[in-house]
């Protein structure tokens, strides 16, 4: 679970979905998918590293993960 008051760097691999009728707007309309935020794709990473080395708590893992990501979107904002 994320938290909402981070900034989220953005999204990583957003695509566009199918276009399909709208008959009340009578044109096509895209429906775009939202990519992974960068912050959870980051954490995603780190979380592989730290996962290698010595055992941790699942909650410490998330929680550290988080930091590394966090830390990463902070210095990619300079």
């Amino acid at each position: 679970m994320t938290d909402n008051k981070k900034p989220t760097g953005g999204e990583v691999y957003p695509r566009d979905g199918r276009a399909t009728w709208s008959p009340g707007c009578a044109k096509w309309v895209n429906h775009s998918i939202p990519g992974i935020s960068r912050r959870d794709w980051l954490a995603g990473l780190a979380m592989q590293g730290i996962m290698s080395g010595p055992q941790r708590s699942s909650g410490e893992v998330a929680r550290r993960s988080y930091e590394v990501a966090d830390t990463m979107i902070a210095r990619g904002e300079d």
